[in-house]
């Protein structure tokens, strides 16, 4: 879904190649082959929701997920069958083409899922805790078949005897992740049982993911993000006047699982407003340091995890004061408005220009965090500055997702298009980094399919959407397109043909006011440029429906909605 230069696509891949376009908040109800869902009310040790209907509780919120599983994977060539380089002697009680899976998983998957940031957490605390835990084993194995399955190099071959890749095995390891993982959390005062829950949610989220099932993903959000709500001692409440409760986010905290899974979620938290949610769920803190006006960041970070950190808690702050101006937002939409497409849409449109006469202190806090942003930056190129770091991998993201967060507390209140001409330095530049890092992930060795939290996708794409210099839009869809790796929720090629559609549109109409196709930024007048955008997936395959909004200026100053249908 793309609704302004943060809020992105929705667009689930099913068996026949349709979309889900529910609403962002609809929750749909969902039957399994297996059994029908019901939500668990976490009574112990069954819940009587599923004891009064007969059914056999599973003990976890798990939503869409069945039939999520159902949906058809990506059609992929398979490669030469990826060869048996482990011992199966192994006491993991795995059968063979369990343990070819969790193997993958481990040489492929633990590695590539944190993206650019080394993870304690991937590459080492949940393969131990594999060896002890069921439902993560299976969980993990049902993560390596379908991410085998994506990097072609599934076992394939049909003849008799030989082990075969099928839609059914991710499945039923799923179901096994869920039994054992019900059996559980059935114990009493078990202090591993909430650890062990959240981090099964994430391998339930990567599952999702890597069929491109968005929602699916979002749920298992929602059901992790609650389970950590109940863990009192991971928060603080940092200041007096603050009503919020803080997770305190900061690499000091890497030896604690908790702290170190709780980290992992708010990076997904921050993930999820690009899909349907508001605002997130935590509010973060960075332990010594003070929150609202009063918080400073050092003159220089220490590590790249350390800015990292830091990026996240005002990127966290930014999506909060976004949330709260989405809230006033919907006081002012139509009642008698009915399509939500267009309903979300101008829900969007209407940040930019509802008065906030009453709420001056959003402005002056949208303004302490550009300040912020600005301090991060130069704290940043002090860090760079540091032969020890220089160009990495992580820090060309970084920088990446940066620009991303300041062109959005940048533009938020912005009605006019014509003001992001002002970025045009910062996209080329943009550009020239994303050229390095797009490269990198191509010459990786091992080569990267997939990670868990976004990378370059989300930059590139505000690039091609908000640069209206025909040169550099192109260049930026063209690296979008050349992105060999899945990033969460973000898929480079899907949204490189998004963008096509909406320059195309753009670029047209100012060819039909200018009588001659656009060469400069200049070239497409106001008139010719939308604000925000929905994109949405039809019931007829291949199909979209793309709804915009922009403000007229030339005439009334008034909020136009327009759409428009077309094929990818």
């Amino acid at each position: 879904m793309v609704d302004d230069p943060f809020n992105i696509l929705r667009w689930t891949r099913t068996r026949h190649g349709r979309s889900d376009s529910n609403a962002p908040t609809a929750r749909p109800s969902r039957v399994s082959h297996l059994t029908r869902r019901i939500k668990c009310d976490q009574s112990r040790p069954t819940c009587r929701r599923c004891d009064s209907t007969g059914r056999e509780c599973d003990g976890y919120d798990v939503t869409n997920s069945h039939s999520a599983m159902e949906q058809a994977k990506r059609s992929i060539q398979p490669k030469p069958s990826f060869p048996l380089a482990f011992s199966v002697k192994e006491p993991l009680g795995l059968s063979l083409k369990e343990l070819e899976a969790f193997h993958f998983f481990c040489q492929y998957s633990a590695h590539e899922i944190p993206g650019c940031f080394s993870s304690d957490l991937w590459e080492r605390v949940i393969l131990q805790m594999t060896h002890q835990e069921p439902s993560l084993r299976h969980a993990v194995v049902a993560v390596g078949s379908l991410h085998q399955r994506c990097r072609g190099m599934a076992r394939t071959k049909s003849g008799r005897g030989e082990m075969k890749w099928s839609q059914e095995f991710p499945v039923l390891q799923y179901i096994k992740a869920l039994q054992h993982l019900r059996q559980r959390l059935s114990r009493a005062h078990d202090p591993l049982a909430a650890p062990v829950a959240l981090i099964a949610c994430l391998l339930f989220m990567c599952l999702e993911m890597l069929q491109g099932n968005r929602m699916g993903a979002v749920e298992h959000l929602r059901t992790g993000l609650q389970i950590l709500a109940g863990i009192p001692s991971l928060f603080a409440v940092h200041h007096d006047q603050l009503p919020h409760r803080y997770l305190y986010l900061q690499s000091t905290f890497s030896t604690s699982l908790l702290h170190q899974v709780a980290a992992q979620f708010a990076s997904l938290d921050f993930e999820a407003t690009g899909f349907g949610e508001r605002s997130p769920v935590l509010h973060l803190a960075a332990q010594g340091v003070e929150m609202g006006d009063r918080m400073a960041l050092p003159s220089s970070f220490s590590s790249v995890g350390e800015a990292r950190s830091y990026l996240e808690i005002l990127s966290n702050g930014l999506l909060h004061l976004r949330g709260e101006l989405l809230q006033l937002a919907e006081s002012h939409l139509p009642r008698d408005e009915t399509d939500w497409v267009i309903r979300h849409c101008r829900q969007h449109a209407l940040v930019r220009s509802i008065d906030l006469i009453d709420h001056a202190h959003l402005l002056t806090h949208l303004a302490q965090l550009q300040t912020l942003f600005a301090a991060w930056l130069v704290a940043f190129r002090n860090l760079t500055m540091n032969p020890l770091y220089g160009c990495s991998r992580a820090t060309m993201l970084l920088e990446m997702r940066h620009f991303s967060m300041t062109f959005v507390a940048a533009t938020t209140r912005e009605t006019q298009e014509v003001r992001c001409d002002q970025f045009e330095p910062q996209f080329r530049r943009i550009i020239s980094i994303a050229r390095q890092f797009v490269h990198s992930l191509i010459t990786a060795q091992p080569s990267m399919t997939f990670t868990l939290v976004s990378g370059g996708i989300h930059c590139l794409y505000i690039v091609a959407t908000k640069s209206r210099d025909p040169m550099t839009r192109r260049e930026a869809i063209i690296l979008l397109r050349r992105i060999p790796c899945q990033e969460g929720m973000w898929d480079g090629p899907l949204m490189a043909r998004f963008t096509e559609q909406l320059v195309e549109w753009e670029e047209s109409m100012a060819q039909i006011i200018a009588g001659r196709p656009p060469h400069t930024p200049k070239d497409v007048p106001e008139a010719a440029r939308v604000a925000d955008a929905v994109l949405v997936g039809m019931d007829r395959p291949g199909s979209g429906r793309l709804v915009c909004s922009r403000h007229l200026h030339e005439t009334t100053g008034e909020l136009q909605i327009i759409e428009r249908e077309f094929s990818f």
